[in-house]
């Protein structure tokens, strides 16, 4: 489940990030959906849960733009992780918000840093602005799944390869919430190139017309 809001001045012409704007097509088929809720408004602009794993290393990636900067000099990353089974991000919303208003809370990473993902954590992300990207590792303390928010849209820092990654390369999408109340999520951190992707879409495609 994914949300983005249009609170913020500067960022309303990003409600569709189908094709994020940018000349790279490398990831145009990545399910970025980002629906307005114009009558919530929160500190961050954008919020989505992700399925991950414990042992595994991600590492979620800013890259400057087609104009050679970022979209920004940095960006405030709140992450909670959810009760077992839940794939509600509005669940995490009150957490996310008693972290984001705590300034006391923030720890500061630079490009690099290894960010623990445990409870609710938040991050003040800063951009390596001698390099043309900046890489965070994140680390889940257990496997379930994590709501991230995030002050500014994800997508406006890719620039030709997806900001959340496993440590294989592949592609780490946002997580569906289950079709019935019984069984696992539609899609967790599915792989973009990956043919069960595909066919459990498919799948899902037919159940939903029959």
């Amino acid at each position: 489940e994914e949300e983005s809001h249009a609170n913020h001045s500067g960022h309303d012409d990003h409600a569709d990030h189908d094709d994020h704007g940018h000349s790279e097509d490398a990831h145009a088929g990545h399910d970025h959906q980002e629906p307005k809720h114009g009558d919530e408004e929160h500190a961050w602009e954008w919020a989505g849960i992700f399925a991950l794993d414990a042992g595994e290393t991600y590492t979620w990636s800013a890259a400057r733009g087609a104009t050679g900067a970022y979209a920004a000099a940095g960006m405030k990353l709140v992450v909670v992780a959810l009760p077992a089974g839940s794939y509600d991000v509005h669940a995490a919303e009150e957490e996310a918000e008693k972290g984001w208003a705590a300034s006391t809370t923030w720890s500061n990473a630079t490009s690099g840093a290894t960010l623990a993902l445990s409870g609710a954590k938040a991050y003040s992300l800063t951009f390596d602005q001698e390099s043309w990207v900046s890489l965070f590792k994140l680390q889940p303390a257990v496997s379930g799944s994590y709501a991230f928010f995030t002050e500014h849209l994800p997508s406006e820092f890719e620039n030709g390869f997806h900001y959340l990654k496993d440590e294989h390369g592949h592609d780490v999408e946002v997580a569906r919430a289950p079709a019935t109340t019984t069984g696992a999520p539609t899609s967790l951190a599915q792989r973009a190139d990956s043919p069960i992707s595909l066919a459990a879409m498919l799948a899902l495609l037919v159940g939903n017309i029959r």
